[in-house]
């Protein structure tokens, strides 16, 4: 989704060419068919282009030489890890991938750590407009765990606390093609069930939304030594006006602060605790949403992109 950010921000006032996998989420026709949003780029399959090779790769591009080129294709050694994104401008001489850009602090570290090269960091974003749509409300109902549903995002410590503090819960996410252990999925379907849990999967964008808005929190727990490079759910959670519950190991400690946006737990014990509580926060559904507007607006950060790959 953020390659796709990128390129329909930046497309709005340059030539740009998305070049993403066969098949993969930078696919142009994503948000144009299923939410709607007229993309302003052009969309190039690895496939097409015909790269077998670096210099092949530069060579295709040259070819068409556009104003800014991001690379979403995570099969080469700039993009060597999952949401890392390679960025250049057209304008100069091409060298391939000059810039390689985390979409936090720690990505940025662990890229760079991992690669051998320095990585900047620009937040992830999403297009606004989706979450707009819907209204903020203080009505909250339910605890939303929002992921895949396997280990190391923490779904065996959700559902145990939701029994545990016996509160009404709601799993929502990929509890299939992402989700490869098939006898985690079935044993933690099967103690939700018995702990009165809803088990939705993946549904669309409108029913995720309003599920959302309407949480008391939204729930990831990252498991250690997986750390959250980012953490998509907290953005979506405050776009929508739900502060969220984690734990301290990723990117939401950069930008959520403690009993103001989220709650950090370290055990199941401290996460019935802050279940049973409530969950609340300081900050109102519209503050929350304010806060996102401003830290994580998409066409900021996508001018930032932009500036990291512009410089020398």
């Amino acid at each position: 989704m953020i390659a796709y950010v990128d390129a329909l921000r930046l497309g709005e006032k340059h030539e740009v060419y998305l070049v993403g996998a066969p098949g993969s989420e930078a696919a142009a026709s994503m948000f144009e068919e299923v939410y709607g949003i007229k993309t302003t780029f052009t969309f190039v399959e690895t496939s097409t282009l015909g790269v077998e090779n670096v210099a092949d790769y530069i060579k295709a591009l040259e070819a068409v030489r556009p104003e800014v080129i991001i690379d979403h294709t995570h099969s080469k050694p700039s993009a060597g890890l999952m949401n890392s994104t390679c960025v250049f401008h057209g304008a100069g001489n091409f060298t391939y991938c000059r810039k390689v850009v985390g979409i936090s602090k720690i990505h940025a570290q662990i890229i760079s750590h991992a690669l051998g090269v320095p990585a900047y960091f620009v937040y992830g974003r999403v297009p606004e407009e989706l979450y707009l749509r819907f209204k903020t409300t203080s009505d909250k109902e339910h605890f939303l765990f929002l992921a895949r549903a396997s280990p190391e995002k923490g779904l065996a410590w959700f559902i145990k606390a939701c029994e545990l503090a016996e509160v009404k819960c709601v799993f929502m996410g990929d509890d299939g093609l992402f989700a490869p252990d098939k006898r985690f999925v079935l044993e933690m379907y099967r103690k939700a069930k018995e702990a009165g849990i809803e088990w939705m999967s993946n549904v669309p964008h409108g029913v995720k939304a309003d599920f959302i808005r309407r949480a008391k929190a939204v729930v990831v727990l990252p498991q250690y030594p997986y750390v959250e490079v980012f953490g998509l759910f907290a953005l979506e959670a405050f776009l929508l006006g739900t502060p969220v519950i984690t734990t301290p190991f990723g990117a939401p400690v950069e930008f959520a602060a403690p009993g103001l946006h989220a709650h950090f737990v370290t055990s199941v014990e401290e996460l019935v605790s802050v279940m049973k509580q409530g969950a609340e926060v300081k900050a109102k559904p519209e503050e929350l949403r304010s806060y996102a507007l401003e830290i994580f607006n998409s066409r900021k950060l996508t001018y930032e992109l932009l500036k990291i790959a512009e410089e020398v």
